[in-house]
């Protein structure tokens, strides 16, 4: 069994903590492209064509999206859960959360 440093230098090695690996300026269409065969939950995020950001994330073998909003309290998916800090904040709280509550789409079996 792995012991817990070593769990946690595996967690810190993740790609959710940089986020040159999820950040990127591409289309919607350049992302379902991107993502199309990955496995489910490969995601990225993007600027979106509402001035926002836009989740683009695998699930059951599709890309799937959802806005990402900005407001003065932070960033989130909707009021009143736009309470993070910054991008990195949200990615790394729904790496360890599900986004079913945000679109039902977002279901990981």
């Amino acid at each position: 069994m792995p012991s817990l440093s070593a769990l946690n230098r595996t967690e810190r090695d993740l790609p959710h903590h940089d986020e040159k690996t999820w950040l990127v300026r591409m289309s919607r269409a350049q992302a379902e492209a991107l993502l199309s065969g990955r496995p489910d939950g490969t995601f990225l995020i993007r600027p979106s064509t509402t001035g926002q950001y836009a989740l683009s994330i695998v699930c059951s073998g599709a890309p799937k999206h959802c806005l990402v909003y900005e407001t003065e309290r932070g960033f989130g998916f909707a009021e009143p859960f736009n309470i993070y800090p910054s991008l990195g904040a949200l990615v790394l709280h729904y790496a360890a959360n599900s986004l079913e509550e945000h679109n039902d789409d977002l279901i990981f079996l």
